[in-house]
């Protein structure tokens, strides 16, 4: 029994020994752990801000040219990592961001799967044509748009805008006059394609070349006109273009006659994005300063032919500007002069030293050479912009193309700023 009793309490002793034991080495762990804890939830602090220069993927200028002048599938690309950028941006605190709505996002990636199924986009088509069997121009005249692959004839720079960026190069039978000149836009690897003009020394060959639709200007001249319905030539006749819904709309019409109804709608959003990315890309450049508790710095856009003027809101290029209100001088100084319902108001060079703007934007037809001149120009060194090098110099042609190169114009503005932070 003695024997037995030792056993046992053996046993006790043993077992309770054990659990304190673990419990020791459990405290002790647990207190040696204690400091690399704290030391880790020390570093776990909150992640800083995204940087600005990495908050926004840069909108590439020849990307936007390639997209613009047809490509959909890089339009579909592009349209998709803006709205990941206006995601990004949303989350990390940024006010003031948009995005596509999100029926039109989805459209735009639905246009894109359907062209690239020939037998998708044929059907499309059709139902297209059969809820739209006919458009009505700028001077109602009717149009049907259940003829395909009919020959063009753009009389204007705006419809040849949009048909080369619409249907095949052998569909259209000549090009404006000059056109081809604007390599800046239009690739000779492009227009080399189309290898007439529209002028009067080649008006026996355009006849023979069998168009069956021309575009002309409300403005053409009588005897053109006549000389078109003699042939037998359908005429869809367009009004100039002045502010973006104008193109917009006149894009859709456009690519309803030509029976590229699903391209024209995904250039139309195309557009719409890449004004709202843009429009994006401001904000960034706005909160850059704020951050900085820096002033925000004021912007004058001048044309330059001989003399300075201001654009004002009649203009694609002031309309573009009412985007940038929070920073923009120019229809500031239109509207103070009283030239809200003109083209143009002129200022001087001792206006523009009053003004005194932190960022001089000038459009031009002659960009290099001005560019030189007024940096040189003496009359011009008090200029803050000038001495700080925030000169821009900018295609005049492109800040007043009624097309959808107008988004290159707004480009141009904004481009300009973010690569001076």
């Amino acid at each position: 029994m003695t024997h037995t009793c030792l056993n046992t309490i053996k046993t006790y002793a043993f077992v309770v020994l054990f659990i304190a034991g673990w419990w020791a080495f459990a405290f002790n762990k647990a207190s040696t752990d204690q400091t690399p804890l704290a030391k880790r939830q020390d570093l776990m602090v909150s992640p800083s801000p995204i940087a600005l220069d990495t908050a926004i993927t840069a909108i590439d200028r020849h990307l936007l040219q390639e997209a613009l002048a047809g490509d959909y599938r890089l339009m579909a690309r592009l349209i998709a990592d803006w709205d990941i950028d206006a995601q990004i941006l949303t989350t990390k605190g940024f006010q003031g961001i948009a995005r596509l709505s999100h029926s039109d996002f989805l459209q735009s990636q639905s246009l894109i799967r359907t062209l690239q199924s020939k037998e998708a986009a044929g059907k499309s088509r059709s139902l297209y044509q059969i809820a739209h069997p006919f458009v009505i121009d700028d001077v109602g005249s009717v149009i049907h748009t259940r003829q395909p692959d009919r020959n063009f004839l753009p009389q204007t720079y705006v419809a040849a805008s949009f048909l080369l960026a619409l249907v095949p190069p052998h569909q259209i039978v000549a090009l404006p006059r000059n056109l081809r000149n604007e390599t800046h836009l239009y690739p000779l690897s492009l227009t080399s394609q189309i290898p007439l003009d529209i002028d009067r020394y080649q008006g026996e060959k355009l006849f023979q070349a069998r168009p069956d639709i021309a575009f002309v200007a409300h403005y053409s001249h009588p005897d053109t006109i006549q000389a078109l319905r003699n042939q037998g030539i359908l005429l869809y006749t367009m009004k100039d273009l002045t502010t973006l819904p104008d193109i917009s709309e006149e894009l859709l019409r456009v690519g309803a006659v030509a029976n590229k109804p699903l391209e024209a709608e995904l250039l139309k959003l195309f557009i719409d994005a890449a004004i709202i990315a843009l429009d994006n890309q401001q904000v960034v450049f706005v909160k850059h300063f704020e951050q900085c508790t820096q002033k925000l710095p004021t912007v004058l856009v001048v044309n330059y032919h001989h003399t300075f003027s201001v654009p004002t809101m009649k203009t694609l290029t002031g309309q573009l500007l009412s985007r940038m209100q929070a920073i923009d001088l120019s229809l500031k100084y239109a509207a103070e002069r009283r030239h809200e319902n003109e083209w143009m108001a002129m200022i001087d060079r001792e206006r523009l030293l009053k003004l005194d703007p932190d960022f001089l934007i000038v459009a031009t037809d002659h960009v290099q050479a001005l560019e030189d001149e007024l940096y040189h120009d003496h009359s011009l060194q008090g200029l803050s912009a000038i001495r700080n090098r925030r000169l821009i110099v900018v295609n005049h042609a492109i800040q007043n193309s009624p097309s959808q190169y107008v988004v290159l114009a707004y480009h141009d503005l904004i481009h300009a700023l973010m690569n001076l932070l």
